[in-house]
């Protein structure tokens, strides 16, 4: 039985290339630029366009404010998101919402949130192959059996319900940028999370039994991860060579 966490720690040599600052040039052209920089920001501040018709087509609600289809799924198939748009889907209505799963590999971004027991326990949680995707697995069981997949972009995961992603666990796939967190008894027991081939990969195991299997299974530019509880990630966690680690939570 472990009681003390462990806290892993792995940065591989990666090239960054910093930013070089030119000449300032003219003081107009400084203003140009910051102009410019702040059209820039405020394109990126403005909500993503939502499609009504095909948003309603899947019984969406389009939200003028985030710009997202915003579905609240009470049935216990498959939820599901469409090409062309970000959806945000709930599953909370009853116990076994969702049991299917979230399916959200064709869609532009998606948040998924399964709260309700059982919830997206029997079916993957699938995150768009390419876009952002953010998930909470916050109901008991919720997401069990299969866990969540992440796709190409940048993954946050994170399984806060006691035994959520139990059986399946956060698997980062080909996302260069993803977040893993199992914070309860159990939480990604048998799964774990597991880092992708490359690029960043973060991921918490709090709480007994959490990740209690190896957690760190590809081999990532930068991983880090933190392990505290009662057998949190097994006795002894099993990672690629490379990783060192250091006693403490």
């Amino acid at each position: 039985m472990r009681h003390a966490g462990i806290v892993v720690v792995v940065v591989a040599a990666c090239n960054f290339n910093p930013r070089i600052a030119g000449d300032a040039g003219p003081p107009g052209d400084a203003t140009d630029a910051a102009d410019a920089s702040d059209a820039g920001d405020a394109l990126d501040a403005a909500p993503v366009a939502c499609d009504e018709p095909l948003c309603t087509s899947i019984l969406g609600t389009c939200n003028a404010v985030t710009g997202y289809c915003d579905i609240d799924f009470v049935g216990n198939g498959r939820a599901s998101c469409r090409p062309g748009l970000r959806c945000n889907i709930t599953c909370d209505a009853a116990n076994d919402t969702c049991l299917g799963g979230v399916d959200c590999r064709s869609a532009d971004g998606c948040i998924i949130t399964c709260a309700g027991s059982d919830s997206c326990r029997n079916g993957s949680v699938l995150c768009p192959n390419v876009g952002p995707c953010d998930v909470t697995c916050s109901g008991n069981d919720a997401c069990g059996n299969q866990g969540v997949t992440c796709g190409n972009g940048r993954c946050d995961a994170a399984c806060t319900g006691t035994n959520a992603c139990k059986s399946g666990g956060i698997k980062c796939n080909t996302s260069t940028d993803c977040h893993g967190r199992c914070e309860n008894t159990n939480a990604c027991q048998n799964g774990g999370v597991q880092c992708g081939p490359s690029g960043i990969c973060e991921a918490e195991c709090i709480g007994t039994a959490a990740c209690e299997t190896p957690i760190c299974t590809g081999m990532p530019t930068s991983c880090t991860y933190a392990c505290c509880g009662t057998s949190a990630c097994g006795a002894t966690p099993a990672c690629p060579l490379f990783c060192t680690e250091t006693d403490g939570c």
